[in-house]
């Protein structure tokens, strides 16, 4: 009797009298190499998921929510898909050639209103990665013309350095912190610097208390604009308290502004939140961000920059307050 009867033998080592054919052998190695390298295949999945470098396909069903569980890497990867779309292209250009009319206006303004809008239309992080091609381009230009460059960094070095050096301490929060928390945060920042601007409020910071102050201002500025992307509060209104005048302030906005748009990519790409569509579409709209500059400085003297100034903060008011409102399901 044979002896392999009644014992269950797998077809790939059945082989016909003669000797194992050429197939046999190739089905048994591949066998073999499947058992040892498909364990490694999926670790290598499960390493690459954990590290974030998995998107998320089905964003639709996840919860939104103040209270909402989140993954500490799959729930703060906002949903990127169709960013390259037409439509969104449109939109993002229509954003930033408002957002460079404003500036072209009042000289002020460009990351703010970027940042706002695109909070509402996109998401918070996207926003944040978008606006830092026409800041930091427009934003440079902005500090180094005016004539104040050298007495402005004596003075306010400390606080610019601080400033850009927090932002990643602040960054780490848009991967732990629920996304909804931080646009209604990035909302009543706005309100903030909205309401001081209309209600004229104005803090003066006399010489001896700047040493400290500057660093403290730096501080909290810095740790917002990681949170939020934000760069006016309270790093603007500091600004205006040491009482420069207006040439200076504008070079001196435009200092913070670029040290801090440096920090917050930095910051985005050190948190995996900045990707090549990313840098694609904010280098693309470096152009109508340009364009509305230019329309905005010929408009400049048809309008009256006060009444401007008022419906803009009026118009970043409501804006602030919409998403703020957002996060409690308003």
């Amino acid at each position: 009797m044979d002896e392999s009867k009644g014992k269950t033998v797998s077809p790939t080592a059945v082989a016909p009298v003669a000797g194992p054919s050429v197939s046999a052998c190739f089905s048994g190695v591949f066998l073999v190499l499947r058992r040892i390298i498909r364990p490694k295949i999926v670790t290598a999945q499960e390493e690459r998921r954990r590290a974030g470098c998995v998107i998320l396909r089905r964003w639709n069903h996840l919860p939104t929510g103040i209270g909402a569980p989140r993954e500490r890497i799959d729930g703060h990867r906002q949903r990127n898909d169709g960013m390259l779309d037409a439509a969104t292209i449109i939109a993002i250009a229509g954003t930033f050639l408002l957002a460079g009319a404003v500036k072209g206006v009042i000289g002020l303004g460009l990351p703010t209103v970027s940042l706002a809008v695109l909070a509402v239309a996109l998401n918070l992080t996207n926003a944040m990665a978008l606006l830092l091609v026409p800041s930091f381009v427009t934003n440079v230009w902005q500090a180094v013309v005016g004539g104040h460059g050298w007495s402005l960094l004596r003075r306010i070095w400390l606080f610019l350095l601080v400033a850009a050096v927090t932002v990643r301490l602040g960054a780490s929060a848009l991967t732990r912190v629920d996304f909804s928390l931080l646009t209604a945060l990035l909302g009543l920042l706005l309100v903030a610097y909205a309401a001081a601007n209309l209600l004229g409020l104005r803090f003066q910071v006399q010489a001896r208390h700047e040493k400290w102050m500057g660093p403290l201002a730096g501080l909290v500025n810095g740790v917002l604009t990681g949170m939020t992307g934000s760069f006016v509060v309270p790093g603007v209104m500091y600004l205006q308290a040491l009482g420069l005048s207006r040439d200076a302030l504008i070079q001196a906005m435009g200092m913070l502004f670029t040290v801090s748009t440096l920090a917050l990519g930095f910051a985005l790409q050190a948190n995996d939140l900045l990707r090549m569509e990313h840098g694609v579409l904010s280098t693309v709209a470096l152009a109508p961000a340009v364009a509305g500059m230019v329309i905005g400085q010929r408009i400049r003297s048809r309008l009256s920059e006060q009444l401007f100034r008022k419906i803009f903060f009026l118009s970043l008011l409501a804006l602030g307050a919409y998403l703020a409102s957002r996060a409690f399901g308003g």
